[in-house]
């Protein structure tokens, strides 16, 4: 790769261009020449580096294809030099990058950005060949080595420890990447290196201070009521509302549950004139001492059953013009859609800013509620990416899984509802304490058990205005679906498309895709709560027999109003193990999906490529092993065996190695090492030799029976402190040999299990309390 540095000799972005298209002959002697004897015969790509263009910006600026020629070279310079210039670049930041094209055998994306990597040493590949496309994960270590030199790696093995050097590399750097690399069959090469800059910016929640607005007393307001509900069992509950809204909040304090202030408009006379487009001074008086701080104002029917989804809303109101000009647009709309002018409330709170919000899941008489929580407002549960978790109120168990939320909608400086970009430091903490699970899930359950019907309940988590309460209920609605993300089978290479908007939906139904491709939503901003847009999604989905797959929560709105309707919603980027699945993520045998479904089951599986499926090959002959060591019965051993022979012999194949080729290596190891038909135990190794000690004597203490063919347990502990690190071996110990550690390591005690699966990690302060407990899987497993 050649760089050529910024223009600074070349004017201002007025007239660079000009300069560099007609550059003087002498300049192509001294740079473009060399650019043939240094690449040779072959394509040249030409492509901008400015000190603007980082991650958010790839592909803001042109980038041309050349012959070698310095003439042609020149011409592509001048090409995307200009277009960078016309995009508003500097001639002093433009520099330019001249490579060669790759012939790719194999090419992809390697990143461990904030938003895909917790720390920095974890990787997300991405590899492609042809058109299909596999993505994994990379762990990588800093106490291995990284080799100089070029990436050589002349086959897939090789190429997967080059792509793990170069991880390992740049993990030590204090910033994280995104690369986009291409494999030749011989070499592995960067081709764009992008630093990712984190974000600094207001915590969730803090990005807009809303005002209070003068305390309102009940007579205060002339039109508006005030509906004080008190909270706890010890107060009488009250006559059941006829607004479903203001039912809900009544069903809260029954539930001893924390409940807002709210003011209700339902007088049928300064409605009707509302629909006929004015405002009586009395009610306009109301609005203005509403208005003297931020307020909401939502929207209820009569005679609905249950608190209906989608009714409008104000986002955050203190403009007299503007709420006298959402209630009377909101009236008419109402009036439109056959509701009557009785049927038609309002009602209105004040604005109170929360750090987060969750929905959560609750069924009478069942012990385990699900919740799930993110950033901001409640509206980015409908499509973004959340925490999920399960909660059992018998037990006060805990499953949770905390993933990384790149956006999340919050109020913008113009008291608009608006998404946002997460920063960096919030990425990946959780959304809700442990403390604020245990209470939501309490609520939730005591919600469910009252009305004695699955709920789902909105709450906001975290209040930072001095609430009272830290989480409060807002929202409940019967539940009849199951929240659980929909079990589907979905082809790994099937055909996704993105519609992130309404005339994105309308055009893909011109083109049509096949039957059984998957619609990847994401809705803009503005959309993240639009019912048309819920509504156009899903017939399209039904009436094409085509697949939704969203970020969003199973128990928001737009899920829940899909399923019912009977399209099939695929909930990405989830954990199903907080509910009733079970999560794998392993090679199976062949005939397993099917036994799984003859059981009753779903199972979720896709096809592995040609590289995932030699790694999952290698980890399953570490898993199958793994279940050998710990079998003990002569029929468990077998099957053993048999599992293990079969992922051998797959791998065998796969590899492409012959049964002669098997056969030689194995002759020929054992020629020279011999095999393991004397049972030779190596205790250990020493440079001198070793004198005679009691422990090694015909008269040392006898070994206690049952361990006569265990020797010198203790010289082989597969677990050791060194350097400050706790070091455990790959293999576990064997039946018979301690299962069982514990430590003290610096400030803090860890007791570790080897256990059937998994190694249980338990760390304590001091041998007094505990602090953390954690499964690391087997390797395999």
């Amino acid at each position: 790769m050649l760089i050529i540095p910024s223009w600074k000799s070349l004017g201002d972005a007025t007239s660079a261009g000009e300069q560099f298209a007609t550059v003087d002959e002498a300049f192509t002697n001294q740079v473009l020449t060399p650019v043939s004897e240094f690449f040779g015969d072959v394509e040249i790509l030409v492509r901008s580096s400015a000190d603007s263009e980082d991650l958010s910006e790839r592909g803001r600026y042109t980038s041309m294809a050349s012959p070698t020629s310095p003439a042609a070279v020149r011409a592509a310079m001048s090409s995307v030099y200009q277009s960078a210039i016309e995009a508003g670049e500097s001639p002093a930041s433009m520099a330019l990058l001249l490579q060669p094209r790759i012939d790719a055998l194999m090419s992809g994306h390697l990143s461990n950005e904030h938003r895909i990597s917790r720390t920095a040493w974890n990787w997300t590949l991405q590899e492609q060949v042809g058109s299909e496309v596999n993505e994994r994960q990379l762990g990588v270590s800093g106490s291995s080595r990284s080799s100089d030199g070029p990436l050589l790696c002349p086959n897939l093995t090789s190429l997967d420890v080059r792509l793990r050097e170069v991880c390992r590399r740049l993990s030590s750097n204090p910033h994280r990447y995104h690369l986009e690399w291409v494999w030749d069959g011989s070499r592995l090469w960067i081709v764009q290196a992008d630093r990712v800059i984190p974000l600094t910016a207001p915590p969730p929640g803090e990005q807009w201070t809303p005002r209070t607005g003068v305390q309102i007393g009940p007579k205060d307001l002339t039109i508006w009521s005030v509906v004080d509900i008190q909270s706890g069992s010890g107060h009488k509950p009250p006559q059941p509302s006829v607004w479903p809204k203001i039912r809900n909040v009544q069903e809260f304090a029954q539930a001893g549950l924390p409940v807002p202030r709210l003011f209700l408009l339902e007088d049928a006379g300064s409605i009707q004139e509302l629909a006929d487009g004015h405002v009586s001074p009395a009610l306009l008086e109301d609005i203005r001492l509403l208005t003297t701080g931020d307020v909401i104002v939502r929207t209820d029917v009569r005679t609905a059953d249950r608190a209906q989804l989608f009714l409008p809303k104000t986002d955050n109101v203190a403009d007299v013009e503007q709420l006298c000009d959402f209630l009377v647009r909101t009236t008419r709309k109402l009036l439109h859609s056959r509701v009557t002018v009785g049927e038609i409330g309002f009602i209105a709170h004040r604005y109170l800013r929360a750090r987060a919000c969750a929905w959560a899941y609750a069924r009478p008489g069942h012990s385990v509620v699900q919740i799930d929580s993110t950033w901001g407002l409640v509206d980015g549960l409908n499509w973004c990416a959340h925490d999920s978790s399960s909660v059992n109120v018998s037990t006060g168990d805990i499953r949770r899984q905390v993933i990384a939320k790149p956006t999340f909608i919050d109020v913008a400086s113009d008291r608009s509802w608006a998404s946002r970009e997460t920063p960096t430091e919030w990425i990946w903490r959780s959304s809700i304490s442990e403390g604020q699970l245990r209470t939501v899930a309490e609520g939730a359950r005591a919600l469910a058990d009252l009305r004695e019907e699955a709920i789902a309940t909105m709450w906001f988590i975290s209040i930072l205005d001095g609430a009272d309460a830290d989480c409060l209920p807002w929202f409940s609605t019967p539940y009849e679906i199951s929240p659980e993300a929909t079990i589907l089978s979905v082809g790994k290479n099937a055909p996704r498309y993105k519609a992130p908007n309404l005339a994105d939906l309308r055009a893909l139904a011109e083109i049509n895709p096949p039957a059984g491709s998957i619609l990847r939503v994401h809705p803009d901003g503005d959309l993240a709560r639009n019912e048309e847009f819920i509504q156009v999604l899903g017939d399209l989905a039904i009436s094409r027999g085509y697949i939704v797959e969203i970020e969003g929560s199973p128990l928001a709105h737009p899920y829940y109003i899909l399923r019912r309707r009977g399209v099939s919603v695929l909930c990405v980027g989830r954990d199903t193990t907080t509910g009733n699945s079970a999560q794998h993520n392993k090679l199976v045998r062949d005939n397993i999906p099917d036994i799984i479904a003859a059981s009753g089951e779903v199972a979720v599986t896709y096809q592995a490529g040609q590289l995932e499926r030699e790694n999952l090959l290698r980890a399953k002959v570490v898993e199958e092993a793994l279940e050998l060591l710990r079998s003990t019965a002569i029929d468990d051993s077998l099957g053993e065996l048999a599992d293990l022979i079969e992922v051998l012999r797959t791998l065998q194949a796969t590899l492409g190695i012959s049964d002669a080729d098997l056969e030689e290596a194995v002759d020929r190891k054992r020629s020279r090492r011999g095999g393991f038909d004397e049972s030779v135990v190596l205790v250990r190794t020493s440079p001198f030799p070793e004198r005679p000690s009691a422990q090694t004597s015909e008269t040392q203490t006898p070994v206690l029976p049952g361990l006569e063919d265990i020797a010198e347990p203790s010289q082989s502990t597969p677990v050791r402190e060194e350097a400050g690190r706790l070091l455990l071996n790959y293999v576990p110990p064997p039946p018979g040999r301690p299962q069982v550690w514990r430590m003290n390591l610096r400030d803090i005690t860890i007791l570790l299990t080897y256990e059937k699966d998994a190694i249980a990690l338990e760390i304590l302060d001091a041998g007094r309390r505990d602090l953390d407990s954690s499964q690391y899987p087997l390797p395999g497993i």
